[in-house]
């Protein structure tokens, strides 16, 4: 099978969707099947670290005060030569912008299905830049209008699904959840990573992902500050970078936590943020903006249990007390909560392992999955 994946997220993006795409590309070509990634094409210096994934870049735009591009792939002639002389079964695009539409038109001149994964609330995208909800309903329903061309549409789970029906799309969802890949551990790197962020032996809360205000990391802090006025000692550690870094960072040296707390910045090394992920008590992440975080099925399967906001799309998978923990949005209580979680080694424990067994599943058996749509669809075409 030839299969083309289609996303605006390029490299050397390091977000939840371009991760999807690297773990979907890998993961055929390990089955004997072969795929491409269309993508912004990379930095020069970025080349290497993809040398095992076939990538055909695609000029872009830096976008200012994101590390994204905005695409221009149907102007790009040397992409569009390239793409021409490659065999192409079933196009999967993972965005309804410049990657989306190539990828739509690849299908159609090419005469293969067309596979459409929703990843994104694309409506709070629309309102965080334009502050208008008339021009944000517009932006939907062009995206609405998008996926309808799509000849078959997923999401990575049930809530999101709920969120791609109330835009307005009535067409048939298949749900498709994200997997994980073992994570790569060395008990080794345990010390290293003790020394490199000078960690103390109080407990310790992570976050991982995109340094933007929509992850909600406020509430991250304030409750860190809840925490330092009962007298509880912690480490808390950010893992990964973004447009708010230093504006997070400026925030919690204001609420006084500073000595307390980490930024890493990005990690790209596996070992090390598996050993971040080890040195860890519990993994904080209170983002109402995600669907299905790659960091909570990355933490479960290192045995860390996650707290999310109770009724997040992200917390569709934690049942609360048994693999996970589900909180309010309130940092006093949220402070209150974490010392009694904290305070329970042996249930911790418990709720890691469980962690592990329910939501850390491997991208092997998804992808077997979505192989199996993929054929069906191009048996259907034929």
């Amino acid at each position: 099978m030839y299969v083309a994946q289609y996303t605006d997220s390029g490299f050397p993006v390091v977000d939840g969707v371009g991760r999807v795409v690297e773990a979907y590309a890998y993961n055929i070509a390990k089955k004997g099947h072969s795929c491409f990634i269309a993508a912004p094409r990379p930095d020069k210096t970025d080349r290497e670290k993809l040398e095992d994934i076939n990538i055909i870049g695609f000029a872009g735009l830096p976008i200012p005060t994101t590390q994204y591009k905005l695409g221009i792939p149907i102007l790009d002639i040397a992409f569009n030569t390239k793409i021409s002389k490659e065999q192409i079964d079933i196009v999967h695009v993972h965005s309804p912008f410049s990657a989306g539409t190539a990828g739509h038109l690849t299908s159609r001149l090419r005469k293969v299905p067309l596979v459409g994964t929703f990843h994104s609330k694309y409506y709070d995208d629309f309102y965080s830049v334009t502050k208008s909800k008339i021009l944000s309903e517009i932006g939907v329903n062009i995206i609405i209008d998008f996926y309808n061309k799509c000849d078959e549409v997923w999401t990575v789970s049930n809530s999101t699904a709920e969120t791609l029906r109330e835009y307005g799309f009535q067409k048939e969802i298949i749900i498709m959840e994200n997997g994980t890949d073992e994570m790569p551990f060395n008990e080794s790197s345990l010390d290293i990573v003790r020394k490199m962020f000078n960690l103390s032996a109080a407990p310790t809360i992570l976050f991982v992902g995109q340094m933007s205000w929509k992850k909600n990391q406020m509430l991250i802090l304030d409750t860190a500050a809840a925490l330092s006025e009962l007298n509880f000692d912690y480490n808390l550690i950010f893992v990964g970078q973004g447009p708010d870094s230093e504006e997070i960072k400026a925030k919690s040296e204001e609420l006084g936590i500073l000595k307390n707390t980490v930024f890493t910045g990005h990690i790209p090394e596996k070992e090390i943020l598996s050993a971040v992920y080890k040195l860890s008590d519990i993994l904080f992440f209170p983002s109402y903006y995600d669907n299905a975080p790659m960091v909570l099925r990355e933490a479960a399967s290192l045995n860390l249990p996650s707290l999310l906001i109770k009724g997040s799309n992200a917390a569709e998978s934690i049942i609360d007390g048994f693999n996970g923990f589900l909180c309010s949005d309130n940092a006093k209580d949220n402070a209150e909560l974490i010392i009694k979680i904290l305070n329970d080694k042996e249930k911790l424990k418990t709720i890691g392992t469980n962690a592990k067994d329910t939501i850390a599943i491997p991208w092997d058996k998804i992808i077997d999955k979505a192989l199996e749509r993929y054929q069906s669809l191009i048996d259907a075409y034929n």
